[in-house]
């Protein structure tokens, strides 16, 4: 587990530092990991770090101003993740 806070970084989202930090950190690769959000900020720092997007509907942004960004999936909420396993 980590956890990554505007401590950890100098520049905020949509800047991937932050996400490109956890990954480095838990020695993972960037095709390991999905990164899930709810805003147009959460899509371009996961397109920014290189990563797959999932996107949440729970926010204000919707499944259309998602779909640039090609999420691999858009869900109502984060919940239906433990449908996938």
């Amino acid at each position: 587990d980590l956890i990554v806070g505007g401590n950890d970084v100098q520049y905020n989202k949509p800047d991937p530092e932050g996400t490109l930090y956890a990954i480095q950190q838990l020695r993972l690769q960037q095709s390991d990991v999905l990164f899930i959000g709810d805003s147009l900020i959460d899509a371009n720092t996961a397109k920014n770090a290189g990563v797959d997007f999932a996107a949440v509907t729970t926010g204000t942004t919707t499944t259309e101003e998602f779909e640039p960004y090609q999420p691999v999936r858009v869900m109502p909420h984060i919940a239906e993740l433990l449908t996938l396993l």
